[in-house]
């Protein structure tokens, strides 16, 4: 339980990042919030044994969970 709420607040706060920077215009801060974020998110769902990130976490992370829509698909590739 305190892990989901740790990861909760986690997530809360990277968005919260994104959503100021793009309210304010700062096209460019966002993106590099949002790749930062994918790379929190990515690091934090690897496989417990491996040590660090590797691509192909990002890319399964954003697998599983930029999808907008079913027409709308976007892929970690």
């Amino acid at each position: 339980m305190a892990n989901e709420y740790l990861l909760k607040n986690i997530i809360d706060e990277i968005k919260k990042g994104i959503t100021s920077t793009w309210d304010n215009n700062c096209i460019i801060s966002t993106a590099i919030l949002i790749y930062a974020g994918i790379e929190a998110m990515a690091n934090l769902d690897r496989p417990k044994k491996q040590e660090r990130v590797q691509g192909k976490d990002f890319i399964n992370w954003a697998n599983k969970h930029l999808q907008i829509d079913s027409l709308h698909k976007i892929t970690g590739e």
